[in-house]
């Protein structure tokens, strides 16, 4: 037994690991990584993505007509792409004494999925800096691979209009393979020195591909696209998506999905362009699709997501993850309950990128030029020879997978109840967003569905097909939507003496770029029967969310404070002094810059 088990631990310490086989790496020619994800998201066809191509002060962008190279009408273009086909450039820049040509190739791998009317507002970001374009004239070829950064672990750091994060790898690793464990890959970026001759100025040197158009500025300007800097422009306002959006208000523990994508029909569609306009890119139509919806593309703030908030005796919590809004509070008998609010998304995608650049080596030598003179003499010979064939395995260039569904949304409606005392007011007035009868009452209008939705769920956009009614006994229901028809109709009883706290949040804006402020407004209600004490609201925020000093204000007497959190953001708490009364309430307000 003692040696057998010795040749065991001994046959385990040999084993090697199996290499990984990527699918896709960036040794592959330019179209192939496109067309096979073309090939498994066939949904993509023709539709066209936005691209902003960003170049240096002193350069200049040209794009390929059918004819030739023209220069772009804005100095940072917004172009339009589709995922399969790759799409050649000109890059036209000046060195001390002369000037310099390059002709990046852009290869789109992924494409966004931006919720209604903010498809143009928020492009691709492709950034070439003189770095690139130096390093490509010298002869060398720079590969910059675009990827969407994951909100939960991007770096915390303020990114300036203009500029993307980046970082180079050695030439002995894949920029392709580097980017996907960092977030997803989006975009190809190659750039070497080859200037093509007048004869090579066909199709073949854009890779067949059909012209390249550009967003005229008359129709950047209308969908809301600034390309000054990202804290300047103009946000979309609350108006322009009443017309046709059916949203849920409230998000439930249940109906959320805490990993991959959330499974969100969206309908993504541009309003009719003004009349005049000479581009293909702006009828109506380009960018109309139903997918899910991936989470990298939202900043969300909001809800217990994870493990569950836990208050000890000593408040010490417990489970508390970025993102996670909740209340706790104490009852009459000794209980401390924790409730989470509703969950906020903001859409607003953030691209870094991984850059390699390769060394050419050039050698040159002399070699003298050698005769050599033999005699062979002719020989035959005969044999009788076995044919063979050998079978190769190769293996599939192509992978599908499905995954199940892990969260469901609950479709739920209540009504009012009556006997219960609302907050009448508010010290500082409303901001218009939040000028609502769910903010300044605590009640729920049938007629503010639409602008509830934006300011809680943007993201969450559904079409009603069943209705569903609740009628809560002597409490307020949380979750609340307008049906179509009453499908079912449940009685909840609550016994006499229940402690219930609802936390309310909304936001002003439902899309923001880096650089813009965006002010959260909570809404916490006791809705019970009994006095509750020692009330807390707490919010974790999300890296890319950093609070605006001085910001906060509370119509409640409270003391505010604030401490780190694992991502380098903050934990902002209100405590509340004072007890909250059976239908008592209060507001708070704050700030946060989006990173």
């Amino acid at each position: 037994m003692v040696l057998m088990a010795g040749l065991t631990s001994g046959s385990a310490w040999t084993q090697q690991p199996t290499p990984l086989h990527e699918l896709s790496h960036i040794k592959m020619a330019p179209g192939e990584i496109a067309f096979n994800a073309l090939v498994a998201n066939p949904q993509w066809i023709s539709q066209i993505q936005p691209v902003r191509v960003r170049i240096p002060d002193d350069a200049v962008v040209s794009i390929w007509n059918g004819d030739g190279f023209v220069p772009t009408q804005n100095h940072e273009p917004v172009i339009g792409l589709s995922v399969g086909p790759v799409a050649r450039i000109k890059v036209g820049f000046a060195v001390p004494g002369k000037h310099l040509e390059v002709y990046p190739s852009i290869e789109l791998i992924n494409r966004l999925n931006p919720p209604e009317g903010l498809a143009v507002r928020f492009p691709v970001e492709v950034v070439l800096t003189q770095d690139d374009l130096l390093k490509a004239q010298q002869g060398r070829l720079v590969t910059r691979v675009v990827y969407l950064e994951n909100p939960e672990t991007a770096l915390p750091y303020r990114q300036q209009a203009g500029e993307q994060d980046s970082f180079d790898v050695g030439e002995r690793e894949d920029p392709l393979s580097a980017a996907s464990r960092l977030g997803r890959p989006i975009a190809i970026v190659r750039l070497g020195s080859r200037v093509p001759t007048e004869v090579e100025l066909d199709r073949a040197f854009h890779f067949g591909g059909a012209p390249v158009q550009e967003f005229p500025q008359q129709f950047l300007d209308k969908m809301g696209f600034r390309p000054q800097s990202a804290g300047q422009s103009g946000s979309v306002q609350m108006a322009s998506w009443q017309e046709g959006v059916n949203a849920t208000p409230f998000s439930s523990r249940q109906g959320q999905a805490n990993e991959g994508p959330m499974s969100l029909p969206m309908s993504i569609t541009n309003p009719v362009p003004a009349s005049g306009l000479q581009c293909d890119l702006c009828e109506p139509g380009q960018f109309r699709f139903s997918v899910p919806v991936p989470r990298d593309e939202f900043l969300f703030d909001g809800d217990d997501r994870n493990f569950e908030v836990m208050v000890d005796q000593n408040w010490n919590l417990y489970g508390l993850d970025s993102e996670d809004t909740v209340g706790h509070f104490d009852t009459l008998d000794g209980r401390r309950m924790v409730v989470p609010s509703n969950r906020v998304a903001i859409y607003s995608p953030r691209f870094a990128t991984v850059r390699r650049v390769d060394d050419f080596g050039l050698s040159s030598g002399t070699f003298k030029l050698a005769t050599f003179r033999d005699q062979d003499h002719l020989q035959s010979t005969s044999g009788k020879d076995f044919s063979s064939t050998t079978l190769q395995q190769l293996m599939p260039g192509l992978n599908r997978g499905a995954n199940r569904a892990t969260g469901i949304v609950d479709r739920t409606r209540g009504v009012l109840s009556d006997q219960v005392v609302h907050l009448t007011g508010t010290r500082g007035g409303l901001a218009p967003y939040a000028d609502l009868q769910m903010i300044r009452f605590g009640k729920f209008a049938s007629s503010e569905t639409s602008r509830l939705s934006l300011g809680m769920q943007s993201a969450g956009v559904w079409e009603i097909n069943d209705g569903l009614q609740v009628i809560a006994d002597r409490t307020q229901p949380v979750i609340v939507n307008d049906p179509v028809a009453v499908q079912e109709l449940i009685t909840v009883k609550v016994g006499d003496g229940e402690s219930i706290l609802r936390v309310f949040k909304i936001a002003s804006k439902i899309a923001a770029e880096p650089g813009e402020e965006v002010e959260f407004t909570i809404r916490f209600d006791n809705i019970g029967q009994q006095t509750i004490g020692n009330v807390t609201i707490i919010d974790s925020l999300t890296p890319r969310l950093e609070y605006v000093p001085d910001s906060a204000e509370c119509t409640s007497d409270a003391a505010f404070v604030t401490e780190r959190n694992e991502g380098q953001s903050l934990i902002l708490r209100w405590e509340i002094k004072e007890p909250i009364p059976a239908g008592q309430g209060g507001i708070i307000r704050f700030k946060c810059r989006v990173r």
